[in-house]
């Protein structure tokens, strides 16, 4: 009776394109881990935008609607433009807030004379031993 020989054949090639796709997947891998940041901040970017943009419309809608005005539909764009110049215009008024408070802050600092020191305590006799 004659020995069992398998066909190597198959398994040699399935082996190869296994090893070579494991080989290209490592390739990317080591790519991204190279190249993360210039990978994903981009996306980040985008992601922040889009986010900030969706809140703004969301606050803008409820606004409107609270104040009883009709909701326009806008191009894309305009709507963009004057979210820029909101939030430009809110920045500008939030740090003049700060500044005017810091500089009222600063004053009533100035104005107060300084506390006189504490008088110093004498030194504690040391306790007897128990």
């Amino acid at each position: 009776m004659a020995d069992f020989k398998p066909n190597i054949y198959p398994v040699m090639y399935w082996a190869l394109a296994y090893g070579a796709l494991a080989g290209v997947l490592l390739f990317v891998v080591f790519l991204l881990s190279q190249y993360i940041t210039v990978i994903w901040f981009p996306v980040f970017l985008v992601g922040l935008i889009f986010g900030g943009f969706r809140n703004y419309r969301t606050q803008k809608r409820a606004f409107e609607q609270g104040q009883g005005l009709p909701l326009q539909s806008k191009p894309v764009m305009q709507e963009f433009r004057e979210a820029i110049s909101d939030i430009t215009t809110a920045s500008q008024e939030m740090m003049a807030e700060q500044s005017a408070e810091d500089q009222a802050a600063a004053q009533t600092n100035v104005e107060q004379p300084p506390a006189p020191p504490l008088p110093p305590t004498p030194p504690q006799p040391p306790l007897p031993p128990q």
